[in-house]
């Protein structure tokens, strides 16, 4: 399957969900594209103890996961893409949403 993840929330938690089902869709052989947008482009940022999502994005790249930062809403909070999430446009999200046989926004 083809699994396609749009994070939009900057809340812990519901990205350490995100990610937890993205590297568990992969694990069983699904291949996962994860696309942040809106508020959810501060993911990396936001990793703590108790949700290390930085560590969680590593996994997910390492299983062979794509990772997507919405370029405009990393410049409306002054950020920049980063290794594990690289900058990206509507164009990549689109492409996800064509290409996904199942779609899961948090």
């Amino acid at each position: 399957m083809k699994l396609g993840i749009i994070v939009y929330s900057n809340d812990r938690e519901t990205v350490w969900n995100a990610l937890r089902i993205a590297v568990f869709a992969q694990e069983k052989g699904d291949k996962v594209n994860i696309f942040f947008i809106a508020k959810g482009v501060e993911g990396e940022v936001i990793s703590d103890e108790k949700y290390p999502i930085a560590a969680q994005l590593k996994d997910f790249k390492n299983w062979g996961g794509n990772i997507f930062a919405c370029q405009n809403c990393l410049k409306d909070r002054k950020m920049e893409g980063t290794e594990l999430m690289p900058a990206s446009t509507l164009g990549d999200l689109y492409k996800i949403m064509e290409e996904s046989d199942r779609l899961i926004t948090l």
